[in-house]
């Protein structure tokens, strides 16, 4: 098939030259949906990627960028009632963002939240996207002190650049540069 490849070649080369935007359409158009999406994402074109992911059945993914990034919370919720599976801590965390974003739910919000923490706080702790989302939520909800408890339990689970993303975030979010109290930000979670 010449023209697949003839496609992925010209993705590449778009992804070479900084436009993930081309490169996500040539993908698309070699029938690679989930390279598009990440390509899209990179470009900050959220709903194209949350288009491109629905395509494969990436439900999960498609439920968090429609909360998160496009603002569709109907949509997500949608998704998160026809195809979540709430036994699953990322899509109690679409959930939770849902909430968040119509400032409902507080509770159970928090509750999720400290699920996050507790698995955060093992070693090798939670999986990925999971610190990443549950920090916006606890952004979207208001709260930065459950930020805040989440990169401490990532740092003490000895994720890698916890502290780090946490000093990164804190700047971001607050524009100043963050203390810690000595030794969390030595060992594994730098």
């Amino acid at each position: 098939m010449a023209d697949r490849a003839l496609m992925l070649a010209a993705a590449e080369c778009y992804l070479e030259a900084a436009a993930p935007a081309d490169a996500a359409r040539c993908f698309l158009a070699a029938g690679e949906p989930i390279r598009a999406a990440v390509a899209y994402v990179e470009q900050a074109m959220y709903r194209e990627a949350a288009d491109a992911y629905l395509s494969e059945g990436q439900f999960l993914w498609t439920a968090w960028l429609l909360a998160h990034r496009v603002d569709d919370i109907q949509s997500a919720r949608a998704l998160v009632e026809q195809r979540g599976q709430l036994d699953d801590i990322r899509w109690q965390l679409v959930r939770a963002r849902c909430d968040a974003a119509q400032d409902i739910h507080a509770e159970r919000i928090l509750l999720v939240l400290g699920d996050v923490q507790r698995l955060q706080a093992w070693p090798d702790g939670a999986a990925d996207p999971i610190e990443e989302w549950a920090v916006a939520v606890a952004t979207a909800l208001r709260r930065p002190d459950q930020a805040a408890l989440i990169f401490a339990a990532s740092a003490r689970g000895g994720s890698a650049g916890a502290v780090v993303r946490w000093r990164d975030w804190f700047k971001r979010e607050y524009g100043e540069e963050l203390v810690l109290p000595p030794g969390l930000g030595e060992g594994n979670g730098q």
